[in-house]
């Protein structure tokens, strides 16, 4: 890898040529860019090419608050790696730009104290698990203009209000009714919901999907149909059939 920086995150280049490009482009632009062999410093993000654009990967793991840009170098950042913040535990606020579409599974898998955070309009893509292990998420707040998920009290949906994708894991309620509107919740959904210790789930859920959708958080009582199917492996003594 050619790795270009200004001085506050760098940027991966496959070839020299592709660098040289690129180091070019941010020269006529007015922005001093140089050659570096650290990928990763102290407040620093670290960025590769996907494309004509710029997927974040990493960014250093001591930061409380991470702002990522809309552009480096003129590049528009459009993607977050998977798992790109992984295990970073110390983030507990992450702004995301209006230039970023695609956030992939596990972007931000075990960011213990993450608090809150706003999914802009321009995403188009959230990927499996992205919140997993966020046990401090009170809210997950969605761009009232994005086409294609909304939150609701700081649940996640798509749009349609369909499929809840994530629960935020710090809720203070107790009780949890969800919506006639669903049909499927992700697996990790309701992960880590330490609070949460009773759940509703509709008769229009046709399956409750992976046994581990329980697991990992409080719930005493899950009150559903008897025509949802679900697994053995789930406590008999959780379950309380609403007909």
């Amino acid at each position: 890898m050619h790795i270009l920086t200004d001085g506050n995150n760098t940027v991966s280049f496959k070839t020299k040529k592709i660098a040289e490009k690129y180091k070019n482009h941010a020269k006529r632009m007015g922005i001093q860019v140089y050659y570096t062999n650290k990928t990763l410093e102290k407040n620093n993000m670290n960025f590769e090419l996907d494309g004509e654009s710029l997927e974040l990967v990493n960014c250093c793991k001591s930061d409380l608050s991470l702002a990522i840009p809309d552009k480096i170098f003129g590049l528009a950042v459009t993607s977050i790696r998977h798992m790109a913040l992984n295990d970073c535990m110390n983030l507990r606020e992450i702004i995301i730009p209006p230039s970023v579409t695609c956030i992939k599974h596990y972007a931000f898998r075990y960011c213990i104290n993450l608090e809150k955070i706003t999914i802009p309009s321009s995403v188009t893509h959230i990927g499996d698990f992205a919140f997993d292990h966020c046990y401090k998420l009170a809210n997950i707040i969605v761009d009232p203009q994005n086409p294609n998920y909304t939150s609701i009290d700081g649940v996640l949906f798509d749009k349609e209000e369909k499929n809840i994708i994530a629960y935020s894991s710090n809720k203070k309620a107790k009780t949890y009714i969800i919506p006639s509107s669903v049909t499927a919740f992700d697996d990790s959904a309701f992960d880590g919901c330490k609070n949460l210790t009773e759940l509703t789930i509709p008769a229009s859920v046709f399956a409750l999907g992976s046994p581990a959708f329980w697991k990992g958080n409080n719930l005493q009582k899950i009150i559903l149909s008897r025509r949802i199917m679900h697994f053995d492996d789930i406590p008999k003594e959780k379950i309380i059939y609403s007909d």
